[in-house]
């Protein structure tokens, strides 16, 4: 029976910890929800490509960025690889448009 009645503990209970996570979780998603809606209003108000570009950069990676320098031969390898994609993906379309028949009659 000793095993089962609850002990009293000197307030160092895991729940409270848990509780001053679970508000700093809540605070982390509210910054990040305004800093998201900050960037989408600034993205919609921007007519400069290059602000577009970098912040829509910022929203695909979660407001995060590498540290690390990008290689260019990988960056060469998957835009050429993405072109051939397009390629193919083009000649597809074209190849289902239909051919069809003249309706106007004229020769």
């Amino acid at each position: 029976m000793a095993q089962f009645a609850p002990q009293e503990t000197n307030g160092d209970t895991p729940t409270k910890g848990r509780k001053s996570k679970k508000g700093k979780k809540s605070q982390n998603l509210h910054s990040e929800i305004n800093l998201s809606k900050y960037l989408f209003d600034t993205y919609n108000n921007t007519e400069d490509h290059i602000t577009r570009c970098a912040i829509s950069f910022l929203l695909k990676t979660g407001c995060k960025i590498n540290d690390k320098e990008g290689k260019p031969e990988k960056f060469g390898q998957r835009r050429r690889k993405l072109e051939i994609q397009i390629q193919r993906l083009t000649e597809k379309l074209a190849a289902r448009i239909p051919k069809g028949r003249d309706l106007t009659d004229t020769q």
